[in-house]
């Protein structure tokens, strides 16, 4: 019997298990115990004990508190807004604490394609003046991947933001 339990062991150690996003349908939140879908700093507590991240995903975004924490190695950060943005976009372009960030992959809220726009709360969509924000900020300027997901920008924002990226390109080449 020994050698089939030592096998049935090494199979499930070999395995991952990769939680499905958004897209598949599934709702993944981080909320603090006791509210109902309310992140309310639970991101900050965490990664103020990990600050040697240079990676990291989350399945909603972080309130302001986890632009507080000093996150000096981390380079990469996907971020799926869930219900609510929680201005992360906004909270980003004046940050401090993320100087090594140079790759952001951004998922707007679940409630853009949840609810119709004259139903939606204020401020539960990312406006096009806060990409503009974070691509004028310091943090945009050191970006060199940016991938946003479901945005309800224009075709003409898009450009804009494009052009945005490439300028700073640009000066970063002279």
């Amino acid at each position: 019997h020994y050698p089939l339990r030592r096998q049935r062991q090494m199979c499930i150690r070999d395995r991952a298990i990769r939680p499905s996003g958004q897209a598949d349908h599934n709702v993944v939140l981080v909320q603090r115990a006791g509210t109902i879908m309310e992140e309310s700093g639970e991101i900050a507590r965490f990664v103020a004990k990990a600050p040697a991240l240079t990676q990291l995903t989350v399945p909603n975004a972080p309130d302001a508190s986890f632009f507080d924490v000093p996150l000096p190695y981390l380079q990469t950060l996907v971020v799926e807004s869930g219900f609510d943005t929680q201005a992360f976009i906004e909270n980003l372009a004046s940050s401090t604490n993320l100087t090594a960030l140079r790759s952001l992959d951004f998922t707007e809220s679940t409630e853009l394609h949840s609810t119709w726009a004259d139903a939606r709360e204020a401020g539960c969509i990312t406006p096009f003046s806060a990409y503009e924000q974070l691509l004028r900020s310091a943090v945009g300027e050191r970006l060199r991947a940016l991938t946003l997901r479901n945005t309800c920008l224009n075709l003409e924002q898009l450009q804009a933001c494009l052009l945005y990226t490439s300028d700073a390109a640009d000066e970063e080449d002279s």
